[in-house]
């Protein structure tokens, strides 16, 4: 009995010790990297007869690639081809492919990919199991199209399509129907891997061979030890929009994150938020072989609409503000709310005349846009993954193209209560006229400005206690307040000056700073993708006033990028817009008074 219960507490004793060896594997993204060569012997030289693995541990030759896979990816795969040429005593090596951002999630079964070339497709089916923390069995499939294949199957479509397909990702899953029976399997073989011990296999094939080399360069994610919520307006909570983007996240030796990238996109405006959150996080440092070092992993940051909107409501609890204003601006600040819901409750149907003068400064092609940044916390040890010292994104706008267009259109509204509908018949374009009612103009950029409404996104009341207001200056005739941000959940609004008429209380002029929900995805792609904050500040001016109302006459668009991403200051213009409303003409406004009336 004795010894059946020492049994049991042994047994219990090793579970828990082995517990935290094995825990949360549920969680992990395990980066494979597979790359494809071919080799090419002399005609007097005789190949390599029959498949062949090798590795590290057991080839001294290949001994100093484990060092080079820590290092920049290109020096790595050059190392494997030189190793390559000297082993197989090749006359020469072409590399086919990369598959570098693969990821393998533990609960995944199995994951396919394809490199292209004109000449053949090569489709790798991989199925992975960890065997332990450090060690995976990889069952590797290849399969080769026969030769042509693909510029057949490439030629026809071009037929069909009577265009030429540019991209080899164009080719879509029509191939791999169109192809079968024209393929050949010349790989399947389980291959042990050990976590940084890259793995070269050798496939005889005719008179040539191809070479694969597999590596595993890292394991789990780093634990975040500093984060910042992105920034999730109540617009996007409102529509229900949420779910999750995934990012691939670099960070240094010290878990400081250097660059972000979107693999898997939710919203424009999510997704920007998503990585602009992520630049201010900090990881524990990822070790190896005892050591600090960079790496790269998945990320997912979750948008859940209703757990962000309790989170929001405890927040503004918390951040309220005291009743600390004066008398006079709390009586700007009544009137004003009063203002914006006679905007907001009238009914329009109104036409007037839109000249739009847009200019838009388009990168250099040429050039990379990347630079790499050294200084005091340059890395002396390259990581896992991460390939060098971090670049950073310097835009070069206005070298290569400066597009600008003018647009002179009718301007047509209509609102009754929440709905609003606008129309911008065309009338020119640059220098071309348009004939009459028979072109639209329909850039999201002009549709999504919706000047009208604008100071209510500030000023209105259910918005004020998203703001602390302050009197800026006080003139004869006109109060100009600005309104900060209590908490970054305003709708992307970061910044706004407002002058407000002493008499009626009508906003004369708004100068908002902060980045559009709708209208600028290419702005948020773009920025998003290099890890960018744009600046965007637009500017709406009132004068036309009809039944105490007033309607803009001026609206400008200032879109800049900063020239890296750590710089708040240097600005590159992006776009910039003017825009001109005059010659109004009114089939009917009725505020809220006149419906009382009624």
């Amino acid at each position: 009995m004795r010894k059946r219960h020492f049994i049991s507490v042994l047994f219990i004793f090793l579970l828990i010790l082995n517990f935290p060896l094995f825990a949360g594997y549920e969680d992990l993204n395990i980066n494979i990297k597979v790359s494809l060569f071919k080799g090419i012997w002399d005609e007097s030289q005789k190949g390599i007869e029959k498949i062949f693995i090798m590795t590290s541990s057991y080839y001294p030759e290949m001994a100093h690639l484990k060092d080079k896979a820590l290092g920049p990816e290109q020096e790595y795969i050059s190392a494997l081809m030189e190793t390559l040429v000297e082993t197989m005593d090749l006359q020469g090596i072409e590399e086919l492919g990369l598959l570098k951002d693969y990821y393998w999630h533990v609960t995944e079964t199995s994951f396919k990919a394809t490199i292209w070339r004109r000449e053949a497709a090569f489709q790798f089916i991989l199925i992975p199991t960890r065997l332990s923390p450090q060690k995976f069995s990889l069952i590797t499939i290849v399969e080769k199209t026969k030769e042509d294949a693909v510029a057949q199957y490439r030629e026809a479509q071009e037929k069909k399509s009577k265009a030429e397909l540019s991209k080899w990702d164009e080719l879509d899953a029509s191939f791999t129907a169109s192809i079968k029976g024209h393929t050949e399997r010349i790989l399947e073989r389980e291959i042990i891997l050990q976590v940084g011990e890259p793995v070269l296999v050798g496939i005889p094939y005719k008179d040539t061979a191809y070479f694969i080399s597999i590596l595993i360069p890292g394991l789990e994610n780093p634990n975040p030890i500093h984060k910042v919520t992105p920034v999730y307006p109540e617009e996007l909570k409102e529509e229900g929009i949420g779910g999750e983007v995934q990012l691939k996240v670099k960070v240094n030796a010290w878990g400081e994150v250097w660059k972000v990238e979107v693999t898997e996109s939710l919203h424009p405006y999510l997704d920007h938020a998503a990585v602009m959150a992520l630049k201010k996080w900090k990881f524990e440092p990822f070790f190896l072989g005892g050591r600090p070092v960079p790496a790269e992993f998945i990320y997912k940051v979750n948008f859940n609409p209703e757990a962000e909107a309790q989170r929001e409501a405890r927040i503004r609890e918390a951040l309220k503000r005291p009743e600390s204003y004066s008398q006079e601006l709390v009586t700007i600040l009544h009137e004003c709310a009063d203002y914006c819901q006679k905007l907001d409750k009238a009914a329009l149907d109104f036409i007037c005349q839109e000249k739009i003068h847009d200019i838009y400064y388009g990168p250099d092609p040429k050039r990379s846009g990347y630079t790499s940044l050294f200084g005091k916390r340059t890395l002396s040890i390259n990581g896992r993954i991460a390939a060098g010292p971090p670049q950073v994104f310097k835009p070069f706008w206005g070298v290569w193209k400066i597009e600008r267009n003018q647009y002179l259109s009718d301007y047509l509204l209509v609102k009754k209560g929440q709905e609003i509908k606008e129309k911008r018949v065309l009338l020119k374009e640059n220098s071309r006229q348009v004939p009459a009612q028979k072109e639209y103009l329909k850039n999201p950029r002009f549709s999504g400005l919706k000047p009208f409404l604008a100071p209510g996104k500030v000023l209105g009341q259910d918005r004020q206690e998203l703001f602390s207001f302050s009197i800026l200056k006080d003139r004869e005739n006109l109060y100009e307040i600005e309104a900060v941000p209590i908490s970054r959940y305003a709708g992307g609004i970061e910044y706004a000056r407002i002058w407000v008429d002493r008499q009626g209380f009508q906003v004369l002029r708004m100068e908002v700073k902060g980045i559009p929900l709708e209208g600028y995805n290419e702005v948020l792609e773009e920025t998003t993708e290099h890890n960018v904050k744009p600046e965007f500040i637009t500017t709406y001016s009132y004068k036309m006033e009809k039944e105490g109302l007033l309607f803009p006459d001026k609206v400008k668009v200032l879109v800049r990028y900063p020239s890296h991403p750590d710089e708040t200051i240097f600005y590159k213009t992006k776009i910039k817009t003017n825009i001109n409303y005059d010659d109004y003409q009114f089939f009917s406004v009725k505020t809220e008074s006149d419906f009382d009336k009624k």
